[in-house]
Order: C-alpha cells, then structure tokens, then sequence
C-alpha cells in the first residue's frame, strides 16, 4: 500500500494472492488493509490536504500532467498488469489506460481554467454507459443512474 509517499504492508501482515480469473494463476499478493490501515490513509491524506490546497493552481496542474505523462509511458505494461489481474481481453485493458490518460490530461488543464464548478469529462470512447441485464447505467459525475431496458426499447433483445 502506498500511504503517506511509503509503500508499507499491511498492520496484520497479511497478504491477499492475486489470480488472474482466465487462467486461475496467481500473479502477485496485495496487502490485505485492516481498519487500522485504512484509518493510517485517511489521517495521513486529511494532513496532506491543506498543503496540496495551498499549492498553486499551475503547479498542481503540472503534477497531474506529469501523472498523465508516466500513464503514458507505462501504458502497455499497465494494461498487461490490468488484463493479468482481471483476466480482460488486452484491447479492452489498453483502451481503460488511454482513457485514464486522457483523464488526467484533461483535468489538468481544465484546473488552470474552471473555477468553482464541476466539469464532465468528455469521453474519448463516447458516453461512459455500462449494460446489466436489468437496463443500462449511465455515468452522472460521481454517480450511476440505471435506466430500465424497457424504457430504452430494448425488452426482448440484448443492447450487445
């Protein structure tokens, strides 16, 4: 876990092994988080936050860009680690990583022009939407709103 600028294990020492669901081979081992870690994170964040609130707009910016950049960089060994871990199809993990990219990149240049209002980020792939059997959930912000299939039209068929 990284806390604080740290990597740490966990307080219990213990480890949760990482399988890779297409293959059902371990992969790796994560710290498994007890409530003493998680409250660690968040003391440690609530101390760091009037800092980065004080730090100039310009200068944070050019942080977040610079995170876009490392993305980047490091998008096909990311997208290999995601497609590892989650056993997705190396396309569909390529396309996550460009969009975080893409996030970043925008977000950061939006910090040095929007003031006091929240801003959607426009997708590079088209409205973020995902499909269940029971209709279909569209991102809003920081939420998800479910629409019924039978108010999409889409009762007796599939949207795929």
């Amino acid at each position: 876990m990284l806390i604080g600028g740290e990597w740490r294990g966990a307080a219990g020492h213990e480890e949760i092994e990482v399988v890779n669901p297409a293959t059902e081979e371990a992969v790796g081992a994560v710290p498994r988080a007890s409530a003493e870690d998680v409250e660690l994170a968040v003391a440690t964040a609530k101390r760091a936050f009037g800092e980065w609130s004080r730090t100039d707009v310009e200068k944070r910016a050019a942080i977040v860009a610079r995170a876009a950049a490392l993305v980047e960089e490091r998008a096909k060994d990311l997208a290999a680690t995601l497609t590892s871990e989650q056993g997705k199809p190396i396309a569909e993990a390529i396309g996550e990583v460009t969009h975080l990219a893409h996030g970043l990149h925008y977000y950061a240049e939006a910090a040095t022009k929007v003031r006091g209002s929240y801003q959607d980020l426009p997708a590079a792939f088209g409205p973020p939407t995902a499909w269940s059997s029971a209709g279909r959930w569209r991102v809003r912000g920081d939420h998800a709103v479910q629409l019924p299939l039978t108010l999409l039209g889409r009762r007796s068929r599939r949207p795929w």
